[in-house]
């Protein structure tokens, strides 16, 4: 940048366009980098696995079952992983580089680095978060990114690949605010009756009002191709602390996205969750999660 250039950021409600239950999207670039893939990339392979959602400066969430089976080899530096997001602008490219799995949920924070070109206008987007649950009857849309199977190498440091984003939508058919089970799902979710598919766990969930709501854990896979689809709830994400952000600066030490400056990460509601201090000097939190 050049000196005294400003970076701008913006949280935006998501509101994808369409009347069929799954459906391709072709204009990927409105969602202007909000919605991300994840690349994981060794000496010997490069995959595009899972999908992931900007929710501030350099901060994504995606779902610990896409990033479980390249943890290990992550941490000891045999793989690299990258998020790209297509903005109006083109390619943005992010570098993964702090990984904080939230126990007792499906969600990972990820903390990333800017690796490729500022966007026009030096204009960064990400979606505005929504502590509310969607009532039973309401509509709900997913997005992710699906890649084919294989992935080319062009030259050393150029690859290709083929996929599509996929919106998927339908209406909210139960609430299990303390778990679906204490096996499959033992955390919050909202069952939708949509399918989704491989490649879009960790996509982003949207409620009526273009809100970021949850993120796809899981479906239910038919020949019919009916659902129904699971979205966990938003609210672990909130409260755990972890490490990351961009530019790294502005993001010292560890904090929640709860502690983070709105104008940095939009969170409508934020009146719905009271942190309580334990006498051992803990804290927990209590969720209001009456629709509102």
């Amino acid at each position: 940048m050049e000196p005294g250039g400003v970076l701008n950021f913006e949280a935006v409600p998501v509101f994808p366009q369409g009347e069929a239950s799954a459906a391709w999207l072709k204009n990927w670039e409105t969602q202007e980098g909000v919605l991300l893939f994840i690349q994981f990339r060794g000496q010997e392979s490069h995959r595009i696995d899972g999908s992931a959602v900007m929710v501030a400066p350099g901060i994504a969430l995606c779902a610990s079952h896409v990033i479980a089976p390249h943890l290990e080899r992550l941490v000891a530096g045999e793989v690299g992983a990258i998020c790209s997001g297509i903005t109006s602008s083109g390619l943005l490219i992010w570098r993964i580089c702090k990984v904080t799995c939230i126990d007792g949920s499906d969600f990972t924070i990820l903390g990333l680095e800017l690796a490729s070109n500022l966007p026009n206008g030096n204009l960064f987007r990400q979606g505005r978060i929504s502590t509310r649950v969607p009532e039973i009857g309401e509509n709900v849309v997913l997005l992710g990114f699906r890649a084919e199977e294989s992935v080319e190498q062009i030259e050393e440091k150029r690859f290709h690949a083929n996929g599509n984003v996929l919106m998927c939508q339908g209406k909210v058919s139960a609430r299990y605010d303390a778990g679906r089970d204490r096996v499959f799902i033992p955390w919050p979710v909202i069952e939708v009756a949509c399918p989704s598919w491989g490649g879009m766990s960790g996509g982003p969930a949207f409620d009526k009002n273009g809100n970021l709501i949850g993120l796809i854990t899981s479906s239910i896979e038919s020949d019919e191709a009916t659902g129904p689809s699971y979205v966990s709830q938003i609210w672990p994400a909130l409260t755990a602390s972890f490490e990351g952000g961009w530019p790294a600066v502005i993001f010292q030490g560890k904090r929640s996205l709860l502690e983070i400056d709105p104008r940095f990460c939009a969170i409508d509601g934020r009146e719905n969750l009271e942190v309580i201090q334990n006498p051992d000097g803990t804290a927990k939190v209590r969720f209001r999660i009456e629709p509102t």
